[in-house]
């Protein structure tokens, strides 16, 4: 049997053999190394480094379609699900090269589950909070670089050299330590919630799983810290695990103070200085912040009446702290190019730029993303200017 290889890992823990199957998620090999291995071990439980959200999808991959983009939008998800969007565009576009859809071994997993009637264990996080509390923990200039980085993964260049033989070298230890070094220098708060804590949640779902024979299907990049975690034997509490630390108390205060500072300026200058000089600085501030967020709207390809809407409704939602002018421009851009079935089906297939604005699902989520930025950038340039005119 080939238990206890470089990409297996067998550990009896209490009265259980647990069976660690290191898999890269973009790999034909690995699909190979789950059949031999679930043959070989004959597991009474198969374990999959997913949750229950993540299987759906792998299972039923049109699950797109229920989904409701303008309501996401409105609850302010606009830069989450742009993330999650990045980062599935980023595993596709490698899967086609390769030819092998991503997650591949983990399905297969499930399959010969439920083929052969075992029990299947979802072990992992929940995606939506790990990438929530993964973008809650990171500070502004690590979420600017992330994006930074991930927009040049997805649209830049550097996938014709990848081949199956580059995917399979990440199951080296050396060089899947050295780029996890490189990602916690990078991306501290990233590596932290998405491989650190959820290293912790995998090792202690896989303690408390009820079974003899547990075969675990896990990334390989967690193996290691996976069975040092089951060795160990600590108490890990998986609920303060998934807890979303609270957004920074600093932004929620902008969020209140901006809108207050600029009310208080209008009302000091009509007091202080008088109609004319409150006119002007009512006419800078209605040009300035109509002019960005139109433009904004404009450079995301918006329709005209979305331009027309989003540089209108700037000044008010400015000023309010609960309305982003990013919901105005995506509802006008929704009931003019309302996205279609085609659109929820080519979710998958976004490989460019290009791509993803030309999708009316996609380029929902930019409209509102650019002129959220547009009205934002307005806002500070202008507050100098009205503040000047009290001087």
């Amino acid at each position: 049997m080939a238990f206890g290889t470089n990409e297996t890992e067998l550990i009896k823990f209490k009265d259980k053999e647990i069976l660690l199957v290191g898999t890269a998620h973009i790999s034909k090999q690995s699909i190979e190394l789950v059949e031999q291995q679930f043959k070989e071990f004959d597991p009474d439980v198969v374990a999959l480094e997913l949750d229950a959200e993540r299987l759906e999808k792998l299972v039923h991959p049109n699950r797109w379609q229920k989904m409701n983009v303008v309501e996401l939008i409105r609850q302010g998800k606009t830069y989450l699900l742009l993330l999650n969007l990045l980062l599935a565009s980023f595993q596709k576009k490698i899967g086609s090269k390769l030819k092998i859809t991503p997650g591949s071994e983990m399905l297969k997993g499930f399959e010969l589950a439920q083929k052969n009637k075992r029990h299947v264990a979802l072990i992992d996080m929940p995606v939506k909070i790990s990438l929530r509390k993964a973008v809650n923990e990171m500070k502004f200039m690590e979420k600017m670089k992330f994006f930074y980085f991930a927009l040049l993964s997805v649209f830049g260049q550097g996938f014709e050299d990848i081949d199956e033989t580059k995917i399979e070298s990440l199951k080296d230890k050396n060089v899947l330590d050295q780029l996890l070094l490189e990602l916690g220098n990078k991306f501290p708060s990233l590596k932290r919630v998405l491989v650190d804590d959820r290293n912790a949640f995998l090792g202690s779902s896989l303690r408390d799983i009820q079974g003899k024979k547990i075969m675990a299907i896990i990334g390989y990049g967690h193996m290691h810290a996976v069975k040092d975690i089951i060795n160990s034997g600590g108490v890990i509490d998986r609920n303060e695990l998934i807890k979303i630390k609270k957004g920074s108390s600093i932004t929620k205060i902008l969020k209140f103070l901006i809108p207050a500072t600029i009310i208080i300026l209008f009302i000091a200058l009509f007091n202080f200085k008088g109609l004319s000089t409150f006119i002007d600085a009512l006419i800078l501030w209605l040009f300035v912040t109509v002019i960005f967020s139109a433009a904004a709207a404009f450079i995301a390809g918006s329709h005209w009446k979305t331009i027309i809407a989003s540089g209108l409704a700037a000044p008010f939602t400015s000023l309010h702290p609960f309305i982003a002018v990013g919901w105005v421009a995506a509802m006008v851009e929704a009931r003019e190019r309302p996205p279609k079935v085609s659109d929820f089906e080519a979710m998958q297939e976004l490989k460019s730029f290009k791509d993803f604005n030309k999708n009316a699902l996609t380029h929902l989520l930019i409209v509102a993303a650019y002129t959220n930025i547009g009205s934002t950038v307005a806002t500070f340039v202008v507050l100098p200017f009205i503040i000047s005119m009290l001087a």
